[in-house]
């Protein structure tokens, strides 16, 4: 629960500034509904994970750590 502006607010300036609009974003959260997907998708998100329902294996080699 983030204070103040919630992930889809960060999402849409992220979006909304040309230097980083190009920026994959992957939404990772604990709070989902059955819309919170679209709305995400609809805001730019590249992806969305739920907290606690998705294998690390299947994360882009290029995004994981050494």
């Amino acid at each position: 629960m983030m204070p103040g502006l919630d992930g889809l607010g960060v999402l849409r300036q992220i979006r909304a500034d040309p230097r980083t609009a190009d920026i994959p974003v992957i939404m990772f959260t604990a709070m989902y509904d059955e819309t919170f997907r679209d709305r995400a998708l609809a805001a730019g998100a590249n992806d969305v994970w739920v907290k606690g329902s998705f294998d690390l294996d299947n994360l882009p080699t290029n995004c994981r750590g050494t």
